[in-house]
């Protein structure tokens, strides 16, 4: 739908109530330098952010998933997730009616960026099952492509910010 690969976006009138305490649930705690050994891909830093405070490792979806917490898991202020997407593991976006959508590219390649009300995150596992999760954080999310992965930064962020800090990676 906007030429993320992997990321398909779908508007729906009203969403599953949203806990205020949500648990991260990024996957194990690891140091950056263990993350790069176990992720089937090449670990990013953005510069504009620098190293990040907790760094997670989740063996899902296949290849892994890195994520940094910059701040603490009890008190985050921005979380950026990075893992290879495929067209097997289309990951989506719920949207209510009132949330902002926008087209953006990142040095040439595929973005969108949401602001506006939460969203949930869902995904369709390893045997085509969809599968949800409520948001980890309350922010605004910029999504992009920057190939072989999919990354994606939440944050109580602009739109300019937030392409900064994309940019930022080497």
């Amino acid at each position: 739908f906007f030429g993320v690969r992997g990321v398909a976006i779908e508007r729906v009138e009203t969403l599953p109530t949203v806990p205020t305490n949500v648990d991260l649930n990024l996957g194990d705690p690891v140091t950056l330098e263990r993350a790069r050994e176990l992720a089937d891909f090449d670990v990013v830093v953005p510069e504009a952010l620098g190293d990040p405070d907790e760094v997670y490792f989740s063996d899902f979806p296949a290849g892994g998933m890195v994520s940094f917490v910059y701040g603490s898991s009890e008190e985050p202020r921005a979380l950026l997730t990075q893992f290879e997407a495929t067209f097997e593991d289309t990951f989506l976006k719920k949207l209510e009616v009132t949330s902002n959508v926008q087209h953006v590219g990142v040095d040439d390649q595929p973005g969108v960026f949401l602001s506006g009300p939460p969203h949930v995150f869902g995904f369709l596992d390893a045997n085509g099952q969809y599968q949800e999760e409520t948001l980890r954080l309350v922010g605004n999310v910029l999504l992009w492509e920057r190939r072989p992965l999919t990354l994606r930064l939440e944050a109580d962020l602009s739109l300019e910010e937030a392409l900064e800090i994309a940019r930022s990676i080497p």
